[in-house]
C-alpha cells in the first residue's frame, strides 16, 4: 500500500478525503494536469491509481510522482518505493507492520565521492571524507532527491542490520538540521536505537553522547542517544551490555542545567559519572585526537 497523503504532503500538495468531489476510499486533490480548482483528481487508496474526473487523465501513482517531482520514470519508481508499506517478520515469527526500508543508495553516493560543498561542511566539523568513511561505515551524501535531500547520511545499525538513516543538512539552509526516516518507512525508530551499540563489548565502560557526530569523534566505546533523554528501549539496550560504568558526556548546557544528572538517575543498573568539557560547548567540537585520548583515559576507570 502506498502512503499517498504522505507523498503529496511532502511536495506541498493539499489533500482531502471528504467533502465535495470526494469518494470513500479515495484521496483527492486539484488535478495537476488541467486547470482544476475543485479536487477532481482522485487517487485510489488501495491501488494508487489516479484519475481526474474533469480532464480524464489517469494512470499509476508513479506517473503522478513523475509529474510533481519532475523525475524520470526510473526515479519515480524508486521514490514510489519509499512511500510504500510492507511487513517485517521478526525472529519470533511475529509480523510487525513497517515500511520498506527505502533504497537510499538510489538517491545518494558514497561519502568518498562527495563534492566540495559536502567536503567543506565536514572539514568545518574537523572531519575528512576518509574519516567519515572509516568511522561511520556506509555513510553517504545526497543531493536534491529522496527522503533525506542535501544531507550527509549515516546508516543506523542494530544487530548488524541497517534499521534507519539519519541525515545532517550540509547546506545550512534547512530549518531541521537532522532528519531520520519516519516510522512508516524505517525498520526501527531512532529512539529505539543507540548509535554505535554494535561495537560495545560486554562489561566494559560506555560513554553516552547525544548526537551521531559526537560518537564519530569519540569512536568505539561511545554510543549516541539521538537526544537528551533515554527511552525504555534504549535503557534495555544499554543494560544488555552489562556496563561496568557509564559516562555521560552531553553539551555544556545539558551538563549545567541538570539534564545529564537526570539521565544518570535513569541508568539504575550501572555506576554513572557525568563528564563536562571545560574548553568546548559540545563533544562534537573536539578533535579526533582529543577524542582518542579521552577514550583511552576512560577505558579502564
Amino acid at each position: 500500500m502506498i502512503d499517498i497523503a504522505g507523498y503529496l504532503q511532502s511536495v506541498g500538495v493539499i489533500v482531502t478525503t471528504s467533502g465535495k468531489n470526494c469518494t470513500e476510499g479515495w484521496t483527492n486533490t486539484r488535478c495537476v494536469f488541467c486547470d482544476d480548482t475543485s479536487n477532481h483528481l482522485g487517487i485510489n487508496n488501495s491501488s494508487g491509481v489516479f484519475k481526474c474526473w474533469r480532464c480524464g487523465r489517469q494512470g499509476p501513482f508513479r506517473l503522478l510522482i513523475k509529474k510533481l517531482s519532475r523525475l524520470s520514470e526510473r526515479e519515480a519508481l524508486d521514490l514510489e518505493a519509499i512511500f510504500s508499506f510492507g511487513n517485517l517478520v521478526t525472529t519470533k515469527g511475529e509480523v510487525r507492520t513497517y515500511g520498506n526500508l527505502p533504497p537510499i543508495e538510489k538517491f545518494s553516493d558514497a561519502i568518498l565521492h562527495a563534492p566540495k560543498d559536502v567536503e567543506s561542511y565536514l572539514q568545518g566539523r574537523g572531519l575528512s571524507l576518509l574519516d567519515m568513511h572509516t568511522r561511520a561505515p556506509g555513510s553517504m551524501y545526497s543531493k536534491g532527491l529522496g527522503p533525506l535531500p542535501f544531507r550527509v547520511i549515516i546508516p543506523i545499525i542494530q544487530n548488524t542490520q541497517i534499521v534507519n538513516y539519519v541525515g545532517r543538512d550540509y547546506t545550512g539552509l534547512s530549518s531541521r538540521r537532522y532528519l531520520a526516516l519516519p516510522d512508516s518507512h524505517a525498520l526501527m525508530n531512532i529512539k529505539e536505537c543507540l548509535y554505535g551499540i554494535d561495537y560495545i563489548e560486554q562489561r566494559g565502560n560506555i560513554i553516552l553522547v547525544e548526537g551521531v557526530f559526537d560518537q564519530i569523534k569519540l569512536g568505539i566505546g561511545s554510543v549516541a542517544t539521538f537526544g537528551i533523554f533515554l527511552t525504555g528501549k534504549q535503557l534495555e539496550l544499554l543494560r544488555s551490555k552489562h556496563p561496568n560504568k557509564v559516562f555521560i558526556l552531553l553539551d555544556k548546557t545539558a551538563s549545567e542545567d541538570g539534564t545529564a544528572e537526570r539521565m544518570a538517575r535513569d541508568i539504575w543498573f550501572s555506576r554513572t559519572t557525568v563528564l563536562s568539557l571545560n574548553t568546548y560547548a559540545d563533544p562534537g567540537e573536539i578533535s579526533l585526537e582529543e577524542g582518542r585520548k579521552l577514550m583511552m583515559e576512560l577505558a579502564d576507570v
